[in-house]
């Protein structure tokens, strides 16, 4: 999907089960060469140096965009899911969180409530969605053919989304 819409020079934008949008935009660097002067204080005189000045270019960049839509995707679900593990906690009466990138905790005194909020923000993120469905329409919807022959988003498996709220270490 990315691939074909970086050929269309079109972004990939996906909503995340939090409500997130969610932009991927690669397009090749614009780069000049340029002069520039600095004045060196001990020698006292301007010296002449190059350097090169990119900025984001217009052209699309199809490798990166197919290369990047897989991690990004994972990291917005990865989002989502601090996100909604925190509402849900505040909807519990956790109300300190400690956070960096795709972990998360709480206070001593609050860790086994929001053991449990976390468990249930993510069967609840999963079990009336297909993530990659909705991923998949709102890529479709995007391109000039929606009906483009691409991959099919693969078939559900017989995983119950449930049992999470039961693993002692699905999240540590």
């Amino acid at each position: 999907y990315a691939d074909a819409l970086a050929r269309e020079s079109k972004s990939v934008r996906w909503t995340s089960p939090s409500g997130f949008p969610v932009v991927q935009r690669y397009t090749k660097a614009d780069v000049k060469r340029v002069r520039i002067f600095l004045w060196d204080r001990e020698a006292k005189l301007r010296k002449e140096t190059r350097v090169n000045v990119s900025s984001f270019g217009s052209v699309f960049d199809t490798r990166k965009s197919r290369n990047g839509v897989s991690p990004n995707a994972i990291h917005s679900l990865d989002a989502a899911h601090m996100h909604l593990s925190i509402c849900e906690g505040l909807e519990n009466g956790v109300e300190d969180f400690f956070m960096i990138h795709d972990s998360f905790g709480t206070s001593i005194d609050k860790t086994w409530k929001f053991y449990h909020c976390i468990r249930d923000a993510f069967v609840k993120m999963y079990e009336d969605q297909c993530v990659f469905a909705n991923f998949e329409k709102e890529c479709r919807d995007r391109l000039s053919n929606p009906d483009m022959d691409l991959p099919p988003v693969p078939a559900k498996g017989g995983l119950d989304i449930s049992a999470i709220r039961d693993s002692e270490y699905c999240f540590s």
